[in-house]
């Protein structure tokens, strides 16, 4: 267990990152989960299986004609073996990661996504089925559960990116990957350098959720995002003078601050990977 609490500076430290960047991050749609497609859905259930390892190709399954061979219906209708040919060849033309080019059958992920495709057709109205299942579910916890016993390639972090950014149901719950801890371990580098699913993953969150994110009246997936979207601006404005983290000018205050206009050439690389969470 973590229990020591954060020290005025270090939740200082959170509080200029929220006062600097929280006002321009754009937040997950709370309760999107009930306007989407069954497309929609699945469609994310194969970006929580893509970005692992890598996020980038995620971002082509915005392609229509992608989007098009991953049709669910289409998908539902043809026996596995082809079904796993048509979820290779995506994953390989996307350049995912651990995705072998010459067989992509083969790949653990392709395997993922199809065991995740027949267990949501065992639903009667398919993904819909799946989400008003979760739904139904009283805690985001056991939501987490669920969909890590049910799905391939959801752990503890996937859970929860798909109940906060993919289905917008959670807002309590924090997705650890390691753009959100390279900025946290910057910050309290007591925390352990590895999140560990089954370990010590559930101890770090709670001690964000307790330490961080309720002094500063914030809930935990606007603490995720925040660092998250906001990644490559939050280091450079840590690794700028110690006054912009200590007593004395801030960062915010000086406008002639190095700092002050860090995010302009970081805005392109930024934008960019908003797109793929």
């Amino acid at each position: 267990m973590i229990h020591d609490a954060l020290d005025t500076e270090k939740l200082d430290k959170f509080r200029r990152i929220k006062d600097k960047f929280l006002e321009d991050t754009q937040l997950p749609e709370f309760g999107k989960w009930r306007s989407m497609s069954n497309d929609n859905i699945w469609l994310r259930v194969v970006s929580q299986v893509v970005v692992v390892g890598n996020a980038a190709p995620a971002e082509k399954l915005n392609n229509t004609e992608i989007q098009a061979r991953l049709a669910f219906n289409k998908l539902t209708r043809l026996c596995p073996r082809k079904a796993k040919q048509v979820l290779g060849g995506v994953l390989a033309d996307i350049g995912t990661r651990y995705v072998s080019q010459a067989r992509p059958e083969t790949s653990p992920k392709v395997r993922a996504l199809l065991r995740n495709l027949a267990f949501l057709k065992e639903f009667t109205d398919g993904p819909h089925g799946l989400v008003n299942c979760l739904a139904n579910l009283t805690t985001s916890q056991e939501r987490i559960d669920y969909l890590s016993k049910n799905f391939s390639y959801f752990k503890a972090k996937g859970a929860r990116d798909f109940l906060t950014t993919g289905l917008g149901m959670a807002t309590d719950v924090i997705a650890l990957d390691s753009r959100v801890m390279g900025i946290v371990r910057r910050i309290v580098p007591e925390l352990p350098a590895k999140v560990n699913n089954k370990k010590n993953y559930k101890d770090i969150e709670t001690f964000l959720v307790t330490h961080v994110c309720q002094p500063l009246k914030m809930s935990p997936v606007a603490f995720d995002q925040l660092l998250f979207r906001n990644e490559t601006a939050i280091k450079e404005l840590l690794s700028c003078d110690a006054t912009v983290v200590h007593d004395g000018p801030s960062l915010a205050a000086s406008g002639s601050s190095s700092c002050g206009t860090s995010k302009r050439p970081v805005a392109a690389k930024m934008d960019r990977r908003r797109r793929l969470r």
